[in-house]
């Protein structure tokens, strides 16, 4: 934002700036809120693995910043405990990535006749 004050201050940018602001201050809250529901919901899903006994082992990748969007509490333990399986190696999969399979298709997923049938899925 500060950038976007630099330079041409016509009244149609310093308009849209306003209302911008403004949303970003309300955001936050509600997103916080949206979290704390996930985790609730989250943690009454029935558990195939039990982290204690069978903890993570350390992650293969580090990432410098958390994803976009990615949820306020940690996702890869439960993500490994409710499929029985940590899927976090496979390239391309993170835990925000995989948060997003299961609750779009679950555990149970349907079948599909081909494998160019799940990707256009």
């Amino acid at each position: 934002m500060a950038k976007a004050r630099e330079g041409d201050d016509r009244s149609q940018h310093l308009c849209t700036l306003t209302p911008s602001l403004a949303l970003y201050d309300v955001t936050p809250p509600p997103i916080a809120d949206c979290d704390q529901d996930i985790e609730r919901v989250r943690s009454t899903v029935a558990t195939r693995v039990d982290p204690a006994t069978q903890p993570l082992p350390p992650p293969t990748t580090t990432h410098r910043q958390p994803p976009r969007n990615a949820p306020a509490f940690a996702l890869r333990t439960p993500l490994s405990r409710i499929p029985g399986v940590d899927l976090t190696p496979v390239p391309g999969f993170q835990a925000p990535t995989l948060h997003v399979i299961l609750a779009e298709v679950g555990l149970n997923r349907p079948t599909w006749p081909t494998e160019n049938h799940c990707a256009s899925w």
